[in-house]
């Protein structure tokens, strides 16, 4: 439809972009006074049962610049790809803040391989309010996991292995008591373990049980839509985006490859006791699962 027909078609008609063609400037042959810059974003949409309130909770978790993306299509706030290579942090917990408890998970990956790559988070519960944190989460492909050489030089900065990072992580929550926190690792790396405990780590066995990760998934879901949980990293709501979100007596299910799992399994492994304890994220209505409040 040509402007020449705008007029008598009734319905008007819309450029959504233009540039110069053949040197002519879309000026030079249209009265722009005729135009309007109409923009709408998620929150204009109200046809969407739950949306308002599913922005409510996303504006007040997810980090400014993920959520303006997300939710109000601001490309100013775009930051590339789903899944950095480089290690991140969450989070801080605030200076002199009162926790419950700490927990952290280390999932190893296959050092080089982007594939599978290594990471830790730890999570830290509040003690006036029992919402969880996330507090720190790192996570890389070219780090191993420990070296006798880079643990004597922890205390001079080095973070060139997993055990110095989460060591640095868990002395800026806890300070002294760093090594009463709980570091839950998987099974299969009992040689992680080994070390890991030799350097103060406690070391406590992952929550691998059969359905585990349906369940953590079904929990971190209840948890973010009660607000008893607060994820602070990108990579983590790149995971969250892709759950299925179940139906009356269903589970939550992941939708996501398992090769772009490793930063969702170390944060689910630091709930390994809140998990196997069955500890709730909420009063209700999750009592058929058996699991108690928090």
């Amino acid at each position: 439809m040509g402007p020449e027909d705008r007029a008598g078609s009734g319905v008007g008609f819309a450029i959504f972009g233009y540039g110069k063609l053949g040197g002519i400037e879309l000026g030079d042959v249209l009265d722009l006074t005729q135009f309007r810059c109409v923009s709408w974003t998620t929150a204009d949409n109200d046809s969407i049962a739950g949306l308002a309130r599913e922005m409510d909770l996303a504006r007040r978790q997810m980090p400014d610049a993920l959520f303006r993306r997300n939710y109000l299509a601001d490309f100013d706030a775009f930051e590339g790809q789903c899944f950095d290579l480089s290690a991140r942090a969450a989070t801080k917990w605030p200076e002199g803040r009162r926790f419950k408890r700490i927990y952290a998970g280390f999932d190893s990956g296959n050092v080089g391989q982007t594939s599978h790559r290594s990471s830790f988070s730890v999570v830290v519960q509040d003690a006036e309010t029992s919402q969880f944190y996330e507090a720190v989460t790192q996570s890389g492909n070219d780090v191993l996991p420990y070296s006798d050489d880079a643990w004597a030089r922890r205390d001079r900065g080095d973070t060139s292995t997993w055990e110095n990072r989460l060591y640095h992580a868990l002395r800026g929550l806890a300070k002294d008591m760093w090594r009463t926190v709980p570091v839950f690792v998987p099974a299969d790396r009992a040689d992680i373990k080994l070390v890991w405990e030799s350097r103060g780590f406690k070391v406590e066995e992952a929550h691998q049980a059969p359905g585990a990760g349906e369940a953590a998934v079904t929990w971190i879901q209840v948890a973010l839509y009660n607000d008893k949980l607060k994820i602070g990293s990108e990579v983590l709501w790149t995971c969250m985006t892709g759950i299925h979100y179940p139906g009356p007596g269903e589970h939550s299910r992941k939708l996501w490859m398992d090769a772009n799992d490793d930063e969702f399994d170390g944060f689910r492994y630091a709930l390994s006791a809140v998990l196997r304890d069955g500890i709730a994220p909420t009063f209700a209505p999750q009592a058929a699962m058996r699991w108690k409040t928090i």
